[in-house]
């Protein structure tokens, strides 16, 4: 498909295990001349968040400033990225038994077959086929952190990924309010699985409350998540950051700063699948600190260069402790914020990211900059 200019996007359905729905979208956003994608000596491999499919939140337009996946390969990076298997469950599916055991691992296991994948199709298309740099956002990053606590076990020759960008998430947490949320919420999740809940739909659409209209509502949700309950990740954790009345926080918000209220919209509203209870409760057990999957036991073996970046009204500076458990010597974090942390309820939130109108310029640029360094130090 093509995307803009000489940036085109491929897409695959990969079949990853005997049932009806073990199969993952892998997506390819890339330059073209004479109608064939460029020889790329750098590849990444994105993966996205609760809320989204790889375009949602990579691509979301057809001009390089819309998405970060055309601006990258605008540049001569090859971008791929997943569709993970929950979010392609049609959201009408009732019987959710075979989505039981989709926890961490599984969700690692697809990913590790999807890079595999696109290292295989790049060397069919004229590029080397050497490792990736894996960027992994929200929930995502959990992922990330966990592949690569596995691959730190395998012998160099066998591991897919070398570099991590994690992008506004986290993994452990030295935050006893983080801490106890997501005890919380992986309890919660526990139980529900253990009651047959294996899947919570996830089925877009305008959100809704009493005596809010439905931008009030939106504007709500999008620039005051907090205000609606805790979100586990820092206390005034939101997705867009908003314009509030005397700038109060606590009040509802009017509009939005940095992100056009349209695509906010767009975003929001488009379904994102069924996503597994037993996933969500992994990943938080990991960050509750009991977890028993082992996927987080050999940080300290994991030496990629990292490059964590996050929003200072999302995870934030939530999310750089993990770092200081890692092996690796390259880390470097770059967290997008305007706001002191007293005023982290107004700061550039967890999807302005991706979204903002000037996301090119504070996110995606540092990115590009930094995945530069990394392909000079390789050479």
């Amino acid at each position: 498909m093509h995307l803009s200019g000489d940036i085109y996007e491929y897409y695959w359905i990969l079949q990853t295990g005997p049932g009806q729905y073990d199969q993952v979208g892998v997506h390819r956003v890339v330059e073209e001349r004479n109608g064939q994608p460029i020889s790329s000596k750098q590849a990444i491999f994105m993966l996205p968040g609760d809320n989204g499919q790889f375009d949602d939140g990579f691509v979301a337009g057809t001009q390089p400033s819309d998405g970060i996946a055309i601006y990258l390969a605008s540049r001569g990076i090859d971008v791929w990225g997943i569709d993970y298997d929950w979010e392609m469950v049609p959201l009408a599916t009732t019987d959710l038994t075979f989505m039981q055991d989709w926890g961490l691992q599984h969700e690692v296991n697809d990913v590790e077959t999807s890079i595999s994948f696109a290292r295989s199709v790049r060397v069919q298309t004229g590029s080397p086929g050497n490792a990736v740099t894996l960027l992994a956002w929200s929930r995502g990053g959990w992922i990330g952190y966990a592949l690569l606590n596995d691959e730190s076990q395998m012998p160099a020759a066998n591991r897919q990924v070398s570099a991590y960008i994690p992008v506004d998430t986290m993994f452990k947490t030295n935050s006893w309010w983080t801490q106890f949320w997501q005890c919380n919420f992986e309890t919660s999740d526990n139980a529900n699985n253990a009651a047959g809940i294996y899947g919570y739909p996830n089925t877009g659409g305008a959100p809704s409350f009493p005596g809010l209209t439905t931008q009030q509502a939106l504007l709500l949700v999008g620039a005051a998540l907090y205000q609606l309950g805790p979100s586990g990740a820092s206390p005034f954790f939101h997705y867009v950051a908003g314009i509030f009345p005397q700038a109060d926080p606590w009040a509802l918000p009017t509009g939005l700063v940095y992100t056009d209220l349209s695509r906010f919209t767009s975003f929001w509203e488009e379904p994102g699948g069924v996503e597994p209870s037993k996933l969500e409760a992994e990943t938080e057990g990991i960050t509750c600190g009991d977890s028993t999957t082992g996927l987080d036991t050999h940080l300290d073996d994991i030496h990629v260069p990292v490059l964590y970046v996050g929003a200072g009204g999302g995870f934030g500076p939530t999310g750089v402790y993990t770092l200081s458990l890692l092996g690796s010597k390259d880390v470097q974090t770059k967290i997008i914020s305007f706001r002191p942390a007293d005023q982290a309820g107004l700061d550039f939130g967890h999807i302005d990211l991706f979204l903002a109108r000037n996301a090119d310029h504070l996110v995606w640029e540092p990115i590009f900059n930094w995945l530069s360094q990394e392909a000079r130090q390789e050479h």
